[in-house]
């Protein structure tokens, strides 16, 4: 896809908040990275993804990769922390997961948080649990 055409989708995507710059970092939590705020880390459903959840993740970021133009940057955790990160939290029995806007509030910007039921989920492309962690993944970057 054009770098015009990827432009214009995002465009019809935007949710008014944006990224600073072009380059966009985003890293995979690992059992005891830290996080800079309360709520979701301490809930009972806390957990981070499997190693292949996290190629999952990343095939995510790569789907968004063709319609956007950002360059994505993966950094290693506890070395780095990432302004987009995901993992496991008790999100509710209503949803299947939320995440952050940018410029909403530093400390959780960013965060992806996909519900505790998914904790077993394989992310089969097409499959609902991999259109969610797309999905919430979409509100953390347009």
């Amino acid at each position: 896809m054009s770098a015009e055409n990827k432009a214009l989708l995002a465009d019809a995507l935007k949710s008014g908040f944006s990224w600073e710059g072009n380059l966009l970092t985003y890293s995979i939590p690992t059992v005891g990275s830290a996080w800079a705020y309360r709520g979701e880390p301490e809930s009972s459903g806390y957990g981070v993804l499997s190693t292949e959840q996290a190629g999952r993740f990343r095939a995510a970021i790569a789907a968004w990769d063709d319609v956007i133009d950002l360059d994505f940057r993966e950094v290693q955790e506890p070395i780095a922390t990432g302004q987009v990160r995901v993992a496991f939290t008790d999100a509710g029995a209503e949803e299947a997961g939320h995440a952050y806007y940018p410029e909403v509030v530093a400390t959780i910007a960013g965060d992806v948080w996909l519900d505790e039921a998914l904790k077993n989920s394989s992310f089969t492309d097409g499959g609902y649990d991999f259109g969610t962690m797309v999905h919430e993944l979409g509100h953390v970057l347009v």
